[in-house]
């Protein structure tokens, strides 16, 4: 029997949906196995709190998420850096991440996740994709 590398994931008290709307986008359809992974990710490593009067999950971090290439290379068992290059290209360009601050010299990007209740709706850009994308924000 083979043995499966089985990614490790942050933890934390995200949740990870897949809605019928996303399954059926073709922004998420046209992502890899690697690329999924690598977006999982990165929303794993969104914090929350919960409103204590309206019971709302509030996403703390959405903006500052900033998990380096070697510890999501070494969690998820991406042995190419150039394959985690191509994964942050595409899920820019389809509009699940957004990179809010451009890092270099072992300082890392800082993304914002465009999914879930980690934004508001008008900010899910992958829903406007193949109609617009976003490769001239690829870094």
């Amino acid at each position: 029997m083979k043995d499966i590398k089985i990614p490790r994931y942050p933890n934390t008290k995200s949740f990870w949906k897949e809605d019928l709307r996303l399954l059926h986008s073709q922004a998420y359809n046209e992502l890899t196995e690697s690329q999924k992974k690598v977006l999982k990710y990165l929303f794993f490593c969104l914090k929350w709190r919960t409103n204590q009067k309206t019971k709302e999950s509030i996403c703390l971090n959405n903006g500052e998420v900033d998990p380096s290439m070697k510890t999501m290379r070494k969690h998820l068992h991406i042995v190419s850096q150039e394959t985690l290059t191509q994964a942050i290209k595409k899920l820019v360009s389809v509009g699940f991440i957004k990179i809010t601050k451009y890092g270099a010299n072992k300082i890392t990007h800082k993304y914002m996740i465009l999914l879930g209740n980690a934004c508001k709706s008008d900010e899910k850009r992958w829903k406007q994709y193949p109609k617009k994308n976003w490769e001239s924000e690829v870094p």
